[in-house]
């Protein structure tokens, strides 16, 4: 039996990867934490509420992950040493538990 390839993913050009190109408003403290995930869409990279502990000088980097800018809203953020925390549950070999209709692609 011939099997096909699946389609090859739309291709984003880069300038729709920017803050600019979400329709909704993003805070402007939180634009430099903007990213477009090719499988979330438009995110904001967050460190999850429950590694706040985890947060220092020289890992804070390592924690943050992307979550639908929705989801980002909806649950509010706090600072931490310059990084936006959200109280958004990890699942740990999963990742961020986020409604699906939260993805903006």
């Amino acid at each position: 039996m011939i099997q096909l390839r699946p389609a090859a993913p739309e291709v984003v050009p880069v300038a729709d990867k920017t803050p600019d190109a979400y329709r909704g408003h993003i805070p402007e403290d939180l634009r430099p934490f903007y990213v477009y995930d090719s499988e979330k869409g438009h995110c904001i990279r967050i460190i999850p509420s429950m590694l706040e502990g985890d947060v220092m000088p020289y890992n804070a980097e390592d924690l943050l992950l992307p979550a639908p800018i929705k989801t980002v809203l909806r649950c509010g953020i706090r600072w931490v040493k310059g990084y936006p925390v959200a109280p958004i549950p990890l699942i740990p070999g999963h990742g961020l538990a986020v409604p699906p209709e939260d993805t903006e692609l």
